[in-house]
């Protein structure tokens, strides 16, 4: 269950090797939820983020997680 995220700017793609993608939540550093999703099996979702340092919680269809460090930059 390969998952990995991509940041450009004020977005990240979250893509999966399989049509696992259940959800999707990002996360600021104090804890609080600034977005999320709930996908239907696909293997790729666009979340918008704002600028900084965020957790992106993904889960996936068997209700395993995975939890993903990035930094979002303007562009």
């Amino acid at each position: 269950e390969n998952v990995y995220v991509s940041v450009y700017g004020n977005r990240a793609i979250v893509k999966s090797f399989e049509n696992n993608l259940a959800a999707v939540s990002v996360y600021d550093l104090s804890g609080m939820q600034n977005y999320s999703c709930s996908l239907s099996g696909v293997n790729e979702a666009e979340v918008p983020l704002r600028k900084g340092v965020h957790i992106i919680r993904v889960t996936l269809t068997d209700c395993s997680t995975r939890s993903f460090k990035v930094v979002s930059y303007p562009l």
